[in-house]
C-alpha cells in the first residue's frame, strides 16, 4: 500500500504545512469552503459584493490505495508547494487579464491551455460566500472583483480535506478569513482666478501614486486608466476622480507649468496619504492677471496737441480760400 503525504502551505491565512494522508481518504467524498470576508477581525464590518473564484489545480483521492494526481497540474507548474509565494506563482501561470487593481478576468485554463475547473461566487451582505459540493482536491482561491473601496486580496491555496496539526483530524468543510485590502478615491480639481485665465484652460498634472493600475473618470464623462508617473490634464470646469487607490499609500499631484508664464500656483491637499473609504480631494489653484496700462497723461496731451494743430490748419485753409475768392 502506497502512502503519499502532500504538504500544502496555505499562504494567506495559516502559514504552516497542511498534511493530507492519501490512504485515509474516501473515494468520491465532497467538501465545502466558506469565505468570511471582513475589514476587521471582530467581524463587525462585512465586505459585500466581492467576487471569488475557486480553481481546482489537483485531485486528491485513492483508487486501490494509490494516490492519483488527476490533473498533474502541480508537477507541470514546477513550483515548491511549501513556499509562501506558491499561490501567487501558480496564479501567474493562469490565463487571465488584469483589468485594474480591483478586477481580474480568468479564462478557465492555464497559459499552456490546460483546462481547469472554476467555481464563482460573490459575498453577501454578511460578507459570506460558500462553495459547496466540492470534490477532494487542491484549490487556488482568487478574488476576481473587489468590493467598492477595496483592492484585490492575495490569492491563496487550500486543500479538501484539511488535516489539523495533530495529523489525525481531517476537515472537509473549511472556513477561511482573508483580510480585506482597503482603498480610497482621489479627486483632482482645478480652480482658476484672474482676468488672464479661462476655466476651460486645461493644465497638465503629473501623478505620483502607489504601485498599481487605477480606473479614472472625468466629471465630463471620459474614462480610462492611470498609474504612477502618468500625466493627466484638468481644467477649471472639469474634475478627475481616480478610483480605489491603495489606502495609506502616498500620493502627490504636481502641476507641470506651476508658477510659470505669469501664473501663480497654489496647492491644497495635493500631497498626502490616501484615507480609506473616502474621497480624498486635491485642489490646484491658478491665478493670473494682466494689468491695464497706467495713464500717465502723455497720451492725452499728445491727442490734445494733434487736435489743436488740426483745427488751426483747417482755419488757415479756410481763410486762404476766402481771400482768394475775394480777389477774383
Amino acid at each position: 500500500m502506497k502512502r503519499l503525504i502532500v504538504f500544502l502551505l496555505f499562504v494567506f491565512m495559516i502559514f504552516q504545512p497542511i498534511t493530507v494522508m492519501a490512504d485515509e481518504l474516501v473515494i468520491n467524498e465532497k467538501g465545502s469552503i466558506t469565505i468570511e470576508y471582513f475589514d476587521d477581525s471582530n467581524k463587525e464590518i462585512p465586505i459585500e459584493g466581492s467576487s471569488w473564484a475557486l480553481i481546482k489545480i489537483a485531485d486528491i483521492k485513492t483508487i486501490e490505495d494509490e494516490f492519483i494526481d488527476g490533473y498533474k497540474i502541480i508537477s507541470l507548474f514546477d513550483v515548491d508547494i511549501n513556499e509562501e509565494t506558491t499561490a501567487e506563482e501558480i496564479f501567474e501561470l493562469m490565463e487571465y487579464e488584469m483589468v485594474d487593481e480591483s478586477n481580474v478576468t480568468l479564462s478557465g485554463k492555464t497559459k499552456d491551455n490546460i483546462p481547469l475547473d472554476i467555481y464563482h461566487e460573490t459575498t453577501d451582505e454578511k460578507g459570506i460566500v460558500k462553495f459547496e459540493n466540492l470534490d477532494y482536491g487542491i484549490y487556488l482561491g482568487v478574488e476576481t472583483k473587489a468590493a467598492r473601496y477595496h483592492l484585490l486580496s492575495t490569492p491563496f491555496l487550500i486543500s479538501i480535506p484539511f488535516t489539523e496539526n495533530d495529523g489525525i483530524t481531517s476537515k472537509v468543510d473549511l472556513n477561511i478569513m482573508p483580510k480585506g485590502v482597503l482603498a480610497g478615491d482621489l479627486t483632482i480639481k482645478k480652480e482658476v482666478y484672474g482676468n488672464a485665465v479661462s476655466a476651460s484652460s486645461a493644465f497638465e498634472m503629473k501623478l505620483y501614486l502607489p504601485k498599481g493600475i487605477y480606473r479614472y473618470q472625468y466629471a465630463s464623462g471620459k474614462q480610462g486608466y492611470v498609474k504612477n508617473n502618468d500625466s493627466v490634464w484638468v481644467s477649471g470646469d472639469d474634475a478627475l476622480t481616480i478610483y480605489d487607490v491603495l489606502a495609506q499609500g502616498e500620493y502627490e499631484i504636481v502641476e507641470i507649468m506651476a508658477n510659470k508664464d505669469g501664473y501663480k500656483t497654489e496647492y491644497r491637499n495635493a500631497k498626502g496619504n490616501v484615507i480609506a473609504k473616502q474621497n480624498n480631494e486635491a485642489v490646484i489653484v491658478n491665478s493670473r492677471n494682466i494689468m491695464a496700462p497706467v495713464n500717465t497723461g502723455v497720451g492725452s496731451a499728445l491727442l490734445l496737441c494733434l487736435g489743436i494743430f488740426s483745427i488751426t490748419g483747417l482755419i488757415i485753409l479756410m481763410i486762404c480760400m476766402f481771400k482768394k475768392k475775394g480777389c477774383d
